[in-house]
């Protein structure tokens, strides 16, 4: 349910690269062709799923703003309260990365879905002159010693994750896009 949370949000919201790899993804869970272009139009078979599908994209289309038909029609057919609460996370999880990517407009490395603006499968390194994290995370410097922040570096923005390298012969290190708190480019 997750995936196919995932999948309709990215439909919705118009993100080529997250549509890419969630239909991707759920191909390879064992969804049909079908049911991934159902996924996209908030439709499924189980009608709880239906439910499910039907009130997310209701939540994502109000921006939260649900009717109490919306609800009640959701309630009627099985979604519980707390099911309610962990769609709306989805929901807003899923926003966050979509528009992330918006933003960034990472290479598209997952099969096209059409239609797609992303671009080839090769990472598109850039340099950057300063990296920061928010507290609580880390990266490690040139040194190999743990710091939230690196100066003079490269990085390749890619499905919501920053990736980056210190120096030609470092591994490349990755974070999600929320622990990222500032990038500077040169």
């Amino acid at each position: 349910m997750r995936e196919q949370l995932a999948l309709l949000v990215a439909g919705e919201n118009g993100c080529d690269y997250c549509t890419a790899a969630h239909s991707m993804r759920a191909e390879r869970m064992g969804f049909t062709e079908q049911a991934i272009t159902d996924t996209l139009a908030a439709r499924a078979d189980d009608p709880h799923a239906d439910a499910i599908l039907h009130v997310a994209r209701d939540i994502l289309r109000s921006r939260g703003r649900i009717d109490d038909a919306a609800l009640d029609s959701a309630r009627s057919r099985g979604v519980s309260d707390a099911e309610l609460g962990e769609i709306v996370g989805h929901v807003a999880l899923n926003v966050l990365s979509n528009y992330f990517n918006h933003v960034a407009e990472p290479e598209l490395d997952f099969p096209p879905v059409a239609p797609t603006k992303g671009a080839g499968m090769e990472a598109k390194w850039r340099p950057a002159s300063k990296v920061v994290l928010v507290e609580g995370y880390s990266l490690l410097d040139r040194d190999g010693r743990t710091t939230r922040t690196v100066d003079d570096v490269r990085i390749a923005i890619e499905g919501g994750f920053l990736h980056v390298k210190v120096s030609d012969s470092a591994d490349v290190q990755v974070v999600s896009a929320p622990a990222v708190a500032l990038v500077t480019y040169r």
